[in-house]
């Protein structure tokens, strides 16, 4: 079993269920932060193949984190595996999730809704660059890569539909 690092203390199909829990762990004192909520809200039935929405905590708070949602959540909707997690998300500042997510928006937008996804990557980054948290190194070249993307995309969609004007 890991020492150090965060850990994932619980897994649940839904966002909601998750956020439950998370409020739970923080009503008894305990830090948690979710995994893979956004991905989940978004496309619920890809919640098996990554494995549901992740419950993470501080390595020092994972066995009283996982007493508590025993306790209350039973044994059905709780992971009973603790995974390491990367160091990193506990420290990130709230510019650092927001870039994370404009990232995974414009990267799956890619592939499922090209221009609706990246209408919202577009909303995340305006709310990177106008938000006061401090914004790390990763978090900058994360909200450049998911800018880049955006841009790229967007000038595709202009181009098709300048096309598709001009050839009427």
């Amino acid at each position: 079993m890991p020492e150090e690092g965060p850990l994932v203390v619980a897994t649940f199909a839904l966002p909601t269920e998750a956020e439950m829990a998370r409020g739970l762990l923080e009503s008894n004192g305990i830090e948690a932060l979710l995994r893979d909520e956004g991905l989940v809200g978004v496309h619920p039935w890809l919640s098996n193949a990554i494995g549901g929405v992740k419950v993470v905590v501080l390595a020092e708070d994972a066995q009283r984190a996982r007493e508590i949602l025993g306790e209350d959540a039973g044994p059905a909707s709780a992971s009973t595996a603790l995974e390491l997690v990367d160091p990193v998300e506990l420290d990130s500042s709230a510019a650092d999730v927001l870039a994370a997510r404009a990232l995974n928006a414009a990267g799956i937008g890619l592939l499922v809704f090209p221009p609706v996804l990246h209408l919202w990557s577009a909303w995340l980054l305006l709310r990177v660059f106008n938000s006061s948290a401090p914004l790390s190194p990763s978090g900058c070249k994360r909200a450049l890569l998911a800018l880049t993307i955006d841009l790229l995309v967007f000038a595709a969609v202009a181009a098709i539909a300048f096309h598709v004007a001009t050839n009427r």
